[in-house]
């Protein structure tokens, strides 16, 4: 169900949703947070949306894919040539949709993050 469907500003033309914008902190960065050396924590809009790190000369993407029948929770996992690519990978995911996110979401770094994706070779 589109809820946009038929309202207009008031120059008549329908408005946009912006995607939510996604931020790149190192695992334990943030207040309360158990360090993961080597892990970045993908965030939109405050919520976790996965997780990339680095596997030899490969990023690897983490994201929450859903459940099994069991009850069990489900992550999937993509390998990508660049730390940028990974976090595409996890935007583009479906529960990164649901909080908002999306492959156009702008991408904030924190300084660390930046720091670490530039010291394993990529970015």
């Amino acid at each position: 169900m589109n809820l946009l469907a038929g309202i207009t500003t008031p120059t008549g033309i329908a408005p946009t949703v912006r995607p939510a914008s996604a931020g790149v902190t190192c695992w334990g960065e943030l207040p309360a947070e158990r360090p993961i050396h080597g892990v970045l924590r993908v965030r939109i809009g405050g919520e976790h949306a996965g997780a990339i790190e680095r596997a030899g000369d490969r990023w690897v993407a983490y994201w929450y894919a859903g459940m099994t029948r069991a009850g069990n929770m489900r992550d999937r996992d993509t390998e990508h040539d660049n730390a940028d690519d990974a976090v595409r990978a996890v935007l583009r995911s479906a529960w990164a949709r649901r909080l908002g996110g999306r492959a156009a979401s702008t991408v904030i770094w924190s300084e660390r993050a930046r720091r670490a994706a530039h010291r394993a070779g990529s970015r």
